[in-house]
């Protein structure tokens, strides 16, 4: 699982702008494709809207490949989604399987009070990298102009000067979030977001601060609430 490490006082809460589930909706199912979405995804100037979005239209494009129906977005969850997140604003993420474990408890009172109609909530959390990371060897250079984060592939004692580093790259905001719903089902023992019994989903992002201008890969904090009702739960597993 990919890492935090801690840094310096610098938050982006990446939250959902909207007045309702349309501008969300899978009415845009080309939106990854479109410009706005294959910007660059700098963390240090991270449009929230932008990346919001794509995590969003990432999770539904995943379910149209395995042809399942695409999901409603809910403030509700959402909201959950982000109660949890400031609940951790100042911690980093530890294993996946603790993180769920610690939201799980209290997610669906949580959803039901922030008025959820469904009786089936499911969450996913965890912490991913934010750039476009490799796994190879790389160093950290506080000192650098370069770069804005100070971090390059390579043995620093084998760089001579500035034309031999190379920076690690960014992602475009469509390829981070598909990154991101790429790993999460990894982490996921049966994924969640391919049960049918699920019809909406909630997400909130933000980026680890302190991961920032450190000898460490930055991170981005993960929310995901799926929300749905018993009874088709019960459905899909006598389908099964």
């Amino acid at each position: 699982m990919w890492r935090i490490i801690s840094g310096v006082s610098l938050m982006f809460l990446i939250v959902f702008s909207l007045k309702g589930s349309d501008s969300l909706s899978v009415q845009e199912p080309a939106y990854l494709d479109s410009e706005e979405a294959n910007q660059i995804a700098d963390p240090l100037t991270l449009d929230v809207n932008i990346l919001n979005r794509c995590v969003f239209h990432a999770i539904n494009e995943y379910r149209e490949q395995k042809n399942k129906p695409t999901f409603t977005y809910s403030e509700e969850l959402s909201n959950v989604a982000l109660q949890f997140q400031k609940s951790y604003e100042h911690r980093k993420f530890t294993t996946f399987e603790r993180m769920v474990k610690k939201f799980s408890r209290s997610s669906l009172d949580l959803t039901q009070k922030e008025g959820y109609k469904g009786t089936l909530v499911n969450v996913s959390a965890s912490s991913f990298n934010v750039i476009d990371y490799n796994n190879k060897p790389f160093f950290y250079e506080r000192r650098d102009t370069t770069s804005p984060l100070h971090l390059f592939y390579g043995d620093r004692k084998k760089v001579k000067n500035d034309e031999d580093k190379r920076p690690i790259p960014y992602y475009s905001y469509a390829a981070l979030s598909r990154q991101v719903v790429k790993q999460m089902q990894k982490l996921e023992k049966k994924a969640k977001s391919m049960d049918k019994a699920y019809r909406d989903v909630g997400v909130y992002t933000m980026l680890d601060y302190k991961s920032l201008y450190r000898n460490g890969i930055p991170q981005v904090k993960v929310v995901i609430l799926y929300g749905g009702f018993q009874i088709d739960l019960l459905k899909d597993l006598t389908n099964d």
